[in-house]
């Protein structure tokens, strides 16, 4: 596993130090290894009072708060620091989930959206400032919604799209193709009193990398995190899918099942995966010992650490196997100038062997 230095200043200048792993990595002409990272990014705010809210004035209201917790959220100064992160740990692939996008339409033409804050242009933005070229190699766009609200400028529309986004770096060593992506054909459908039927839908995307001639698939999703029967039927879904395909496999995303014994989430769908030959990366050595990544406040303004649970996670199928595994954006020093965690959650970054 590589050691890198921690704390958001030191990611930026993290200077990338082999083990006696990786120098048998290379030593050896049939090992192959990729670095790997899942990381939930946090959209900024809870849609639940919108979608709650019992009369126009109210969804007016909840929809202007929330937006008020996005721009507060700080997604510019967030994306910087996952673009540090990044820079830091090189990954050749990026599993991305809630890559939000936001924007903002006059209340006299709704169709008129301008974009706010893009959470991918602006990482692969601030990657390529720092030196570190990556591409948007696949995606699914799942959740979009637009309503009314009172914001600080005044009465205007708010747009939003929830995407699960996988970047690919363009220095790696290895090729990507055939980007796919989907959405589960279960999902959590609510009836809003005001805007009616809603359903949300959870999505994966895949590229199939090829690495000194043996290729694998990598697979980022996130699966629900408000119904348990819905998110059990999803992980069925996609371990069903994923059957067909007899290659190897790396499937990274936000579960929001959590690994066991520790966390308050149901397991099942954990258990789930782990019964269909999927195998934890984290449970590979060294680590550290809890692989705690979810949930800071959503705020994000918590002075002390509440992760508490391991539902970010790196499954392996067909061969792959995790040489070593490690948070980042977990660290009081990894948060941003102004105080604020870059995400609800931490990241997970995995050096994967390839058979």
């Amino acid at each position: 596993m590589r050691i890198r230095r921690r704390g958001a200043a030191a990611l930026f200048i993290a200077a990338t130090v082999a083990t006696s792993t990786a120098a048998v990595a290379a030593a050896t002409p049939s090992f192959r290894t990729v670095t790997v990272m899942t990381r939930n990014l946090y959209f900024g705010t809870d849609l639940t009072p919108i979608l709650q809210a019992q009369t126009q004035l109210q969804l007016f209201l909840a929809v202007g708060t929330a937006y008020g917790q996005v721009v507060a959220s700080d997604i510019p100064a967030r994306a910087e620091r996952t673009a540090e992160e990044i820079a830091a740990t090189t990954p050749d692939l990026v599993g991305l989930q809630e890559a939000a996008l936001w924007g903002v339409a006059p209340f006299s033409d709704p169709a008129a959206v301008t974009p706010t804050y893009d959470f991918v242009q602006l990482i692969v933005a601030d990657l390529g400032a720092l030196g570190y070229s990556y591409t948007p190699a696949a995606s699914s766009v799942n959740f979009q919604a637009e309503a009314p609200g009172l914001l600080t400028s005044g009465p205007a529309y708010v747009a939003f799209t929830d995407r699960d986004v996988i970047l690919a770096r363009t220095e790696a060593k290895m090729s990507v193709a055939n980007p796919q992506h989907g959405h589960y054909s279960v999902a959590v459908t609510l009836n809003s009193p005001t805007l009616g039927i809603v359903t949300v839908p959870r999505g994966w995307a895949s590229v199939d990398a090829t690495l000194r001639g043996t290729t694998f698939r990598f697979v980022d999703t996130h699966l629900e995190a408000y119904s348990s029967l819905v998110r059990n039927a999803e992980a069925g879904e996609l371990t069903t899918m994923l059957s067909a395909y007899d290659g190897q496999l790396v499937v990274a995303g936000d579960f929001n099942s959590s690994a066991p014994p520790a966390g308050a989430d149901d397991s099942a769908a954990y258990s789930w995966m782990a019964a269909q030959g999927y195998a934890d990366g984290w449970l590979a050595k060294p680590r550290p010992v809890s692989g705690f990544s979810c949930c800071q406040d959503g705020s994000l303004t918590n002075a002390v650490s509440q992760m508490n649970e391991r539902i970010d996670l790196v499954f392996l199928r067909n061969g792959p196997a995790a040489l070593g595994m490690e948070l980042v954006g977990d660290q009081l020093a990894d948060r941003t100038a102004g105080g604020l965690w870059p995400s609800d959650h931490a990241g997970v970054v995995a050096d994967v062997r390839i058979a």
